[in-house]
């Protein structure tokens, strides 16, 4: 069986309208710490650069790494 291991650090952000929305970034840096996830996403909600259906994005909702292990198993076809 193969396995595959990949990380993700997931941001999530509150829009205007009370909706979420959220970025995926794969692999995220091994030192990565808080304070620094925390400066990015107040970076992109002052930029104001994204907009989701006429809704800007207001405020951060959560934030985490995302570890998910992939294993494959063997399928035989037609059984």
């Amino acid at each position: 069986m193969a396995v595959l291991q990949t990380k993700n650090l997931v941001l999530q952000f509150t829009l205007a309208n009370g909706k979420t929305m959220t970025i995926n970034v794969p692999n995220p840096s091994a030192t990565l710490v808080d304070a620094d996830v925390i400066a990015a996403m107040q970076a992109v909600i002052a930029a104001n650069v994204f907009e989701v259906g006429g809704s800007a994005v207001t405020a951060i909702s959560d934030a985490y790494i995302n570890d998910l292990t992939k294993t494959d198993v063997e399928v035989v076809s037609g059984a």
